[in-house]
């Protein structure tokens, strides 16, 4: 009886983390999203990192998540940059947006 305790918290503990992550990544990409729009930019290319953060490695909280960007303006100019969404505080809840471009 009690390694069916187990299975079922190790399964209810897996079940949280993936919602988890998955909420963690939307709302990472629509907070993106919404800063490219109010930019006038394009994405052409965005990849989650998770341990090489750039320039952002020092000062990125735990409930903040980076991106590596590449973005298209109107004229058709490409830039690369990092993209941090989220607060120090408050984390993907936070509107915050932080960019630095190469």
């Amino acid at each position: 009886m009690q390694e069916y305790s187990y299975l079922l918290i190790v399964i209810v503990i897996v079940i949280v983390a993936a919602i988890s992550l998955s909420w963690q990544k939307r709302r990472s990409e629509a907070l993106i999203d919404g800063w490219a729009q109010a930019n006038g930019l394009t994405i052409v290319d965005k990849e989650s990192r998770t341990f090489r953060r750039g320039p952002m490695f020092w000062t990125t909280a735990k409930g903040q998540t980076v991106y590596r960007i590449t973005v298209r303006d109107q004229s058709g100019s490409q830039q690369t940059g990092w993209i941090r969404c989220g607060g120090r505080w408050m984390g993907l809840y936070s509107d915050k947006v932080d960019v630095r471009w190469d």
